[in-house]
């Protein structure tokens, strides 16, 4: 893995202990294996730097997945969850597969309760609300 691509996460004000509570409870009412994939943090924080990054080397990404100036994952309060498909593939069939994914869908019903949100235009993406 080159020095780019590793990141190191890191939740603050308690949200590790909420993210840890999420995945735990999602693992047991999925009866997911320990080694499943899904419920892997794809990405969290990203510095400005590192956003304007990935941006130059996906400019038609769109407004949405990749905002430079106001992107959520600056606060900390965004990650990335592996729930199927493609990781993070806006695509319309990427987006039908990962929205119908067991995984998916328990976030979708419970995620709530530990603080966290879905953004509806990419289903991998959860945010911090309290």
């Amino acid at each position: 893995m080159s020095a780019q691509r590793k990141r190191t996460v890191v939740l603050i004000s308690g949200r590790g202990s909420n993210m840890t509570a999420l995945i735990a409870a999602a693992s047991d009412d999925l009866k997911l294996a320990p080694s499943s994939s899904y419920f892997k943090i794809v990405s969290s924080f990203r510095s400005r730097e590192y956003q304007e990054n990935l941006r130059r080397k996906s400019p038609n990404a769109g407004s949405a997945g990749l905002a430079v100036n106001n992107s959520p994952h600056f606060t900390g309060r965004a990650l990335d969850l592996y729930v199927g498909g493609d990781p993070v593939d806006t695509k319309d069939a990427n987006r039908a597969i990962q929205v119908n994914t067991p995984a998916y869908r328990w976030l979708v019903q419970n995620a709530e309760r530990f603080g966290f949100r879905p953004y509806f235009y990419e289903p991998w993406h959860w945010e911090y609300v309290r």
